[in-house]
């Protein structure tokens, strides 16, 4: 158990007392080195009262069900930072086939989790910018699918913005137009460039409406094109103006 990299394994007796431990678990639980938890609960070790009692709780569940629990995600703070963990617990049994305790897996993923947090700050600060925009904008993928919608796009499609995320144009508008806006964005997939496009439509009462819509292509870090980003807005009343001069 010594040599699983990576993961932390330890094992528990019945009243969730730290039986041992490998190298991995002893450095997530701020001990140092595997025989320093040994007698020990949660709580002895830097766990709030709360957190000690959840992870209780998950052992006298095991125990009594004699079911593995997978993917539990923990976080302990009784350390010198929150620690993001993945926790994996099974019975522990004796030779007979008693449970006598339990044990468990787990893996750090603090890095991971301050990583998705930091990406939904930023998934929230973008929304927020682009609903100050009176025009309508989305993010796509690769595939086409919305990623991202200002209220000004859902409101035009009678949807909330949350409802439409990895919809695409063809669950939205009818399908002649949505495969333009399709083909649009293979094109701007393809080519790696900005596109203008402006197109007259019909509206429901039978008037032409013009809208403009910009589409360019979203990069990555190293520069790989990993979807696309649009705003359209109505130039029905420029063109009529153009139109009278």
């Amino acid at each position: 158990m010594q040599q699983i990299p990576g993961f932390g394994v330890f094992w528990k007796d019945k009243n969730s007392i730290y039986l041992g431990c490998n190298e991995s678990f002893a450095r997530i639980a701020g001990a140092r080195n595997p025989a320093a938890i040994v007698g020990k609960n949660d709580f002895e070790l830097g766990c709030s009262r709360e957190e000690a009692e959840e992870f209780r709780r998950v052992d006298r569940e095991v125990i009594r069900t004699g079911k593995t629990v997978l993917n539990m995600r923990e976080v302990a703070h009784g350390r010198k930072r929150a620690t993001h963990l993945r926790t994996h617990k099974t019975p522990l049994r004796d030779g007979r086939g008693k449970i006598i305790g339990v044990l468990g897996i787990t893996e750090d993923i603090t890095n991971s989790a301050e990583m998705e947090g930091a990406l939904r700050q930023k998934e929230r600060e973008l929304e927020a910018l682009l609903n100050h925009l009176p025009d309508l904008a989305w993010l796509k993928d690769t595939q086409s699918r919305f990623i991202l919608v200002n209220e000004s796009f859902a409101e035009k499609c009678g949807r909330r913005p949350e409802s439409l995320k990895g919809k695409t144009d063809l669950d939205v508008w009818p399908r002649k137009l949505a495969e333009g806006y399709r083909a649009a964005d293979r094109q701007v997939i393809r080519e790696g460039k900005t596109l203008r496009m402006e197109e007259e439509l019909e509206t429901t009462d039978k008037s032409r409406t013009w809208i403009e819509t910009i589409k360019a292509p979203i990069r990555d870090g190293r520069g790989k094109i990993v979807g696309t980003v649009g705003i359209a807005r109505d130039i029905t009343e420029q063109k009529r103006w153009a139109e009278r001069q």
